[in-house]
Parts: structure tokens; C-alpha cells; sequence
């Protein structure tokens, strides 16, 4: 699992400089565009839908995030959900957990500063929740070695374990996943998904994972049943592209290696998005009990 070094290099950086990219929400993963115009719009929808995976409504009185980022999520939800009493983030980043302590509604909002494995693995930490939600958290999850060792789906169970005790209800889960087998791939295409793969782990998320979609549902398989699945690549090359048009917006602004390394970072990730090799997976799970 990525650690809390690696979370900082990239999560810790400019906060301006990622306000500039993200838009209003600030939501740093793919939104739903499905009935979107713009960015606002997608991020706003995919925030709703997940919220709805979870089965969030009326009776809903405690809310976790796992991986909360800036907190769009639990403003989101405090603004929507205004009967619900516990809204909490559970994040590694100090730069977002200062961010959300700030500017969240700190009567309702909690954030807690904590690696996430430790905070489901707490024995007392049993239906503390009545629903959950992780957005683009569980990329971080497991590492390229754990991949090679074949240990990265125990990593995932671990995980759907541990949310099943600390949350008595559903979990909306958001993930990016790998739709193709790399055997299914073309030797060119082999080759520009082994350079996006280094070039992130060394540049962008370091010790990150992006699983295939049947490790996810493999991990899952006896822990929650999947009410509802979503697969698709054309909402992150979208989400990328809206990215990609705020980083030019601030070239003239910013140092040219941080322009170059998020131009290359986007342009590559959406690159393999349009040839449908990576896509955005959204889970509605129910726990069996």
C-alpha cells in the first residue's frame, strides 16, 4: 500500500495550483458525464451516484469516507444530507486533512488523519457507520509488487472485510480499473502501457495499482454482493481532457516542469482510456451478513 510519503508527494503539492485544475468540487478523480455539460456538472453527478450506491437517504444518520481528499464528498453529502449527524473523512494527506478541517462544517465533519487499513482494523471500531463510500482511494491500496507477488487481492479482502465490520450498510466504491489483459494487447500497445505505468509510479502516485477489474470482483466475491456495476472509459478521458484544458489555462503561471509533468501524465492516461484499456468502475456493494 502506498504509504504516507507517497501520498504527500503528489497529494501535499500547491493546493492552488490543483484548485486551478480540478474546478469548484475539487474532486480529484473521474465524474459521471453522462447528463453533464462541464466539469462542475460531471463531478457534482458523480458525487450524487455514489452517494445513492451507498444508499444514502433519509434514514442515514452516519456517513465514513475512505480516502476523502478535499472533502468534496462530505460537503456534498453535509449539503444534500442534512439529517445525517456523522460525516467522517478518513485521509493520509496532512495538506487535505488541514484543507477539510478548515473549510468543512466541523460541528458535523470529522476528519481523521490515518492510514486506512489501521482505521477499519481497530477492534472497536465495529457498525460505526451506516453506509461508506471511497472514491479513487483504492488505487493506493496495493503496490505494482504486491501485483507481482500475487498478494494484491488479499490486500483488497482485507479492505472489503474491514469495511464490512465498521459499516453496518451499503459501500459505493469508485475505482480505476484495467479492462484489458495485457496478453490481449498488441506489442505497440504493450509498449505505451508499460511507459505509462513507469511514468507514473515514478512521477505521479508512487507505489499505486491500478487493478483488472476481475481482481476487484475476486476480492469482493463472498464479503458484499454487487447490487450494482458500472464500467465504462469514456468518463475519465473526458474528466482528463476538462483537466487538460485547465493546466493549459495556467501554463504561463506555473513552473514548466510541474506544466510538463501533468501534460504528460494526462495526456498519456487518456490516451489509454480512449483505446479502452483502462476504465472507471463504480460498485454499489451489500454486505452479506
Amino acid at each position: 500500500m502506498a504509504n504516507k510519503a507517497d501520498i504527500m508527494y503528489h497529494y501535499d503539492d500547491d493546493f492552488n495550483f490543483y484548485e486551478s485544475i480540478l474546478g469548484r468540487s475539487l474532486a480529484y478523480s473521474c465524474g459521471d458525464w453522462l447528463l453533464a455539460n462541464n466539469l462542475d456538472q460531471a463531478q457534482d453527478q458523480k458525487l450524487a451516484k455514489l452517494l445513492a450506491m451507498a444508499k444514502v437517504g433519509s434514514g442515514t444518520q452516519s456517513l465514513v469516507d475512505l480516502g476523502c481528499g478535499w472533502g468534496s464528498l462530505l460537503k456534498y453529502a453535509s449539503s444534500h444530507h442534512p439529517h445525517i449527524k456523522n460525516l467522517t473523512g478518513i485521509t493520509l494527506s496532512p495538506g487535505q486533512a488541514e484543507f477539510c478541517r478548515g473549510s468543512t462544517d466541523a460541528r458535523r465533519i470529522k476528519i481523521v488523519e490515518q492510514d486506512i487499513f489501521d482505521y477499519i482494523k481497530q477492534p472497536t471500531n465495529t457498525f460505526m457507520f451506516d453506509a461508506a463510500i471511497s472514491i479513487g482511494a483504492f488505487e493506493h491500496f496495493a503496490t505494482p509488487k504486491d501485483f507481482q507477488n500475487r498478494t494484491h487481492i488479499a490486500r483488497y479482502k482485507t479492505f472489503f472485510e474491514g469495511v464490512k465490520k465498521l459499516v453496518a450498510g451499503n459501500l459505493g466504491l469508485q475505482t480505476i480499473v484495467t479492462r484489458r489483459n495485457s496478453e490481449d494487447l498488441s506489442v505497440e500497445q504493450r509498449k505505451k502501457v508499460v511507459r505509462l505505468w513507469f511514468y507514473i509510479s515514478k512521477h505521479i502516485f508512487p507505489n499505486s495499482l491500478t487493478p483488472p477489474l476481475d481482481d476487484v470482483l475476486e476480492a469482493i466475491d463472498g464479503i458484499y454482493t454487487v447490487e450494482r456495476l458500472e464500467v465504462n472509459s469514456e468518463d475519465y478521458a473526458k474528466t482528463l481532457n476538462a483537466w487538460s484544458i485547465n493546466l493549459d489555462g495556467i501554463k504561463q503561471h506555473i513552473a514548466p516542469a510541474t506544466y510538463d509533468r501533468f501534460k504528460k501524465y494526462f495526456d498519456l492516461t487518456q490516451e489509454q482510456y480512449e483505446a479502452g484499456n483502462l476504465g472507471i468502475s463504480r460498485f454499489s456493494l451489500k454486505p452479506i451478513r
